[in-house]
């Protein structure tokens, strides 16, 4: 039995039923014979040793071309309607250009961008039939550069979200920012992990000292020195700082009787290796705020605090407690900025006082959060103008995930903590100031930041990584920019086949 295969080339489709060049044609070409050279191609890297030193690094890996043959029949009723076939199959094909080649055999679809290779062979056989020998070759789009003619598929620019017409709206300022993305256990103990005991939230007869109507409890097992709750993961309660920055780390503590409780605070490098860790001095705390200060060491990428339980070096039995609330995690560039930073306490619940307000930057209760000063402005109120477009939908076509990368700019004025939010709520600030000329370019596939194109940033990065998908919406924003900055966002993407 003759296999009856679908094919879309160049937006034509060659069909069981035939070739439909508009919604009124019925007859056409049917086409026979499946398609070879779906097996997985395969791939190339480089591997450079490093000059006078030990050790190698590699290039990116990428798939070697994959090569398709359509080969088959296409059948045509008569010779008249065959001609036609025949300059529509021909027009179709992709010859200098990559276009979406899809397949389908049965109940089996499969997508690839391709051009032709070679001579393609379209050849009549009879009155009814034309054989077809056509060789695609499909590339890797990951290995394009951003400098080939046909890498980019999409591209939208944003603005500052300027007011036109009305009141202008003066900006927002974030003046701090909480890095504990669950400070105060109001809705569960996700971001933290007990270490030597069991870490619980705690609602019941509170204590006069936490703030809401929940704590963080960690209840010690058995044999352990130095019981203590982490942070779950490299991401949570993590604060972002170079080398030479000082991390600090605030909460309320209390521990049983008898026990001392202290903060670690502990410094990573950009393998998630902890470098060092540095910790308060042991005291009996009894729910007031205990603040630790420390300078991050060379290769520092990020740091994470750790309230513990102690006993002067012996083993702590089951059973005791140790409770703690209110986290505060922060970070500047001295000292005396960054404990600061660590004793005004806040999260996104917290009520508005001294002209600022305060927000969670994504989950309430479980996220970070802002502390946030409106220029004089008292909400709600209403406005009737016009504001610049500051958002760009990547209207990929692809089937799998497009590679994504947004360019910010500052074209006539400089530009301060620029920040990229996708329709989920997801944000990505950038703790730097963008002078006039300079440009940032975001990587969200490859999850790179680079000034200029060249010089790494990523340690500005406040915030998790947006992970790019089709459809997807990113808005464009910054801190106390005026209504004449023309900064930029330029959002360009790559279609992906699966």
């Amino acid at each position: 039995m003759t296999d009856i295969v679908t094919a879309t080339i160049g937006g034509r489709t060659f069909a069981g039923s035939g070739l439909y060049l508009d919604p009124a044609d019925t007859v056409g070409g049917v086409l026979t014979a499946p398609i070879e050279g779906w097996g997985n191609p395969g791939t190339r890297g480089d591997v450079n040793p490093w000059p006078d030193r030990d050790g190698a690094w590699s290039d990116p890996a990428y798939y070697d071309g994959a090569n398709y043959v359509l080969r088959g029949v296409l059948v045509v009723p008569s010779f008249a309607r065959g001609a036609l076939v025949r300059d529509q199959f021909v027009a179709a094909l992709p010859m200098k250009v990559f276009k979406p080649l899809i397949v389908a055999e049965a109940e089996l679809t499969r997508y690839a961008m391709v051009r032709v290779v070679g001579t393609p062979e379209v050849v009549w056989d009879g009155v009814e039939t034309i054989s077809v020998n056509v060789q695609f070759v499909a590339t890797d789009h990951r290995r394009f550069a951003g400098t080939g003619p046909n890498d980019i598929s999409g591209s939208g620019v944003a603005k500052l979200p300027i007011t036109d017409g009305g009141l202008v709206i003066p900006p927002t300022t974030v003046a701090d920012t909480n890095w504990s993305n669950n400070p105060s256990f109001e809705v569960d103990t996700s971001g933290w992990v007990g270490v030597g005991g069991a870490l619980t939230r705690e609602t019941a007869s509170p204590p006069a000292w936490i703030v809401g109507t929940a704590w963080g409890r960690l209840t010690t097992g058995s044999g352990a020195t130095r019981p203590g709750v982490l942070a779950a993961s490299s991401t949570d309660q993590r604060v972002n700082l170079s080398p030479g920055d000082w991390a600090a780390v605030s909460m309320l503590m209390a521990n049983d009787s008898g026990y001392t409780s202290q903060i670690g605070i502990r410094f990573y490098d950009s393998t998630n290796t902890r470098i060092s860790e540095s910790m308060s001095a042991p005291t009996n705390n009894t729910g007031g705020r205990v603040t630790h200060s420390a300078q991050a060491p060379a290769g520092t990428i990020y740091a994470q605090p750790v309230p513990y339980l102690y006993n002067g070096g012996t083993v702590i039995p089951s059973g005791v407690k140790l409770d703690f609330d209110a986290v505060k995690i922060s970070a500047a560039a001295t000292q005396s900025a960054a404990v600061a930073f660590a004793g005004d306490y806040f999260d996104g619940g917290s009520a508005p006082s001294g002209g600022y307000t305060f927000r969670y930057t994504s989950t309430a209760g479980k996220s970070t959060s802002e502390k946030v000063q409106l220029a004089g402005l008292t909400v709600p109120f209403a406005i009737t103008a016009t504001v610049t477009n500051n958002a760009v939908t990547v209207g990929s076509s692809g089937t799998g995930t497009p590679r994504v990368v947004v360019t910010i700019a500052a074209v006539n004025t400089h530009l301060t903590n620029p920040q990229i939010t996708d329709d989920l709520g997801n944000r990505m600030t950038f703790n730097l100031v963008l002078t006039v000329g300079q440009f940032l370019v975001i990587d969200l596939d490859k999850k790179t930041i680079l000034l200029n194109g060249t010089a790494s940033r990523r340690t500005a990065l406040r915030g998790s990584w947006i992970n790019p998908r089709p459809g997807m919406t990113l808005t464009f924003n910054a801190e106390g920019f005026l209504s004449t900055n023309q900064a930029t966002a330029t959002v360009a993407w790559t279609d992906t086949w699966n």
